[in-house]
């Protein structure tokens, strides 16, 4: 059986070869990032989550004062092997 990869596992996925790349040394702010990739700010956050999770990004305090949304920096030096859950085969 083929297992469906979730929305959320989607952006994961996406975001996470970007930056092991170094296709992506910023990530903008939940709004664009949330337009750009059409997914809504909870699927984001969680996906985000994950990523901090595999040691991929960080997760700081508020950019500004009266922001709400976090700053985060990918890692300048990704783990080289990350699990990103792709079947070999």
């Amino acid at each position: 059986m083929i297992a469906r990869e979730s929305l959320h596992d989607k952006v994961v996925r996406h975001l996470a070869l970007k930056i092991v790349a170094g296709d992506l040394t910023t990530l903008p702010n939940e709004a664009d990032l949330g337009k750009e990739l059409s997914v809504s700010r909870s699927i984001l956050c969680e996906s985000i989550k994950v990523l901090a999770a595999k040691g991929l990004v960080y997760v700081g305090p508020t950019g500004t004062k009266g922001s709400s949304t976090p700053r985060v920096e990918p890692f300048r030096s990704a783990p080289a092997a990350v699990d990103l859950g792709e079947q070999q085969g």
